[in-house]
């Protein structure tokens, strides 16, 4: 399931990036964040953490970034954009509320002019640009405060849910010996797990069934 060239060129240093951060991870790319959801180009996908990637190429445009960030931080606060140079201007754009003051004539009042691009979504985001060796934070200061916003944006794990198959809900189910009707559906089964497990349990198992689901282009299948 190749892209273009461009986006090639940077899942391909991205992936390398990721090995290289988180050793124990399996690689999966085109992950669903739900059952039919928004996808995203690459996941790390360590035993008990989730880290999504969207990349964006010189090819490509931000028009869909914005439901892509807020699905993804539906599922895990670790949601990272890889992006071209050619993107700065555009994603410093969105990150930003304000686009200044307006004031009135005597410039006694003024008020801040809003900006139509701003995206929430966005600020809560690890944004990479690249660089000649690898990548670089859009900020330089984005690096020092990113392990402490992931903390604080992480989410409830009941919501990681939503990316398993019905035999992969089904199954965690039973790992934990909770008993669904045979005749349950996926949405009765979905709130059962979040009934009777634990956040942990949940991130966990969500984890495990990603690490062992089959994919168009990944890595074998984790242990």
């Amino acid at each position: 399931m190749a892209g273009s060239e461009a986006e090639e060129r940077i899942r391909a240093k991205v992936e390398a990036s990721l090995r290289r951060e988180f050793p124990d991870a399996r690689i999966v790319h085109e992950v669903n964040t739900s059952w039919g959801g928004v996808r995203m180009d690459l996941a790390a996908v360590r035993p008990n953490a989730l880290t999504l990637v969207e990349i964006k190429s010189e090819r490509d445009v931000l028009k869909r970034l914005p439901g892509q960030a807020a699905a993804a931080l539906e599922i895990t606060g670790d949601v990272r954009v890889y992006a071209a140079e050619q993107h700065r201007a555009g994603l410093k754009l969105m990150s930003r509320q304000h686009l200044g003051m307006v004031w009135n004539e005597d410039r006694t009042h003024g008020r801040h002019e809003p900006n139509p691009a701003y995206c929430a979504a966005l600020r809560q985001c690890r944004v990479m640009m690249e660089a000649d060796e690898g990548f670089a934070d859009i900020e330089p200061m984005h690096g020092s405060w990113w392990p402490r916003r992931v903390m604080e944006h992480a989410p409830d794990p009941r919501s990681m849910l939503e990316m398993l198959w019905a035999e992969e809900l089904r199954d965690l189910m039973r790992r934990h010996s909770i008993g669904a009707p045979p005749r349950a559906n996926r949405t009765i089964t979905k709130l059962m797990a979040q009934e009777n497990l634990t956040g942990r349990q949940i991130r966990e198992g969500v984890c495990a069934a990603l690490r062992g689901r089959p994919f168009a282009r990944a890595d074998e299948v984790a242990a």
